[in-house]
């Protein structure tokens, strides 16, 4: 029997700035989206992700730590807003959510993921943000 749910989804082509500030999960995860058809950036905390936004311009997703040293995922996520109203976002957390995450999600609805996260719900959350 034949089950969607259970599919790894691919990309196509898009691009994603993954930043957290844990090397580890920035090479495994780029790692896991280029093998579903990504075009990855990264940056290691939120000051970084602004140079490299600066930069590229033309980013399709951020994929984003909340704790970071210098500038937090959350922080960052509404700088980008600010000059990019329509990005779309998944937090990816290891940790339970702060005040400052939860009221971000209750204004925009963006999507949180806790890390590690399988390759399959990776997969999905992402082609369902950029769907939308």
């Amino acid at each position: 029997m034949h089950n969607p749910e259970h599919e790894i989804l691919q990309g196509n082509n898009e691009t994603i700035l993954l930043v957290d500030d844990n090397l580890d999960i920035i090479e495994t995860t780029r790692y896991a989206l280029e093998m579903l058809n990504y075009n990855v950036l990264t940056a290691s905390n939120g000051q970084e992700a602004i140079d490299v936004f600066q930069t590229q311009g033309n980013i399709d997703l951020f994929l984003l730590d909340v704790m970071m040293p210098i500038m937090g995922g959350v922080e960052f996520a509404e700088w980008v807003l600010s000059r990019k109203p329509h990005a779309k976002f998944i937090f990816h957390t290891g940790s339970d959510l702060s005040n400052e995450l939860d009221a971000f999600i209750a204004r925009y609805g963006t999507r949180v993921i806790i890390k590690p996260s399988p390759i399959l719900k990776l997969s999905h959350t992402i082609r369902e943000v950029l769907s939308n």
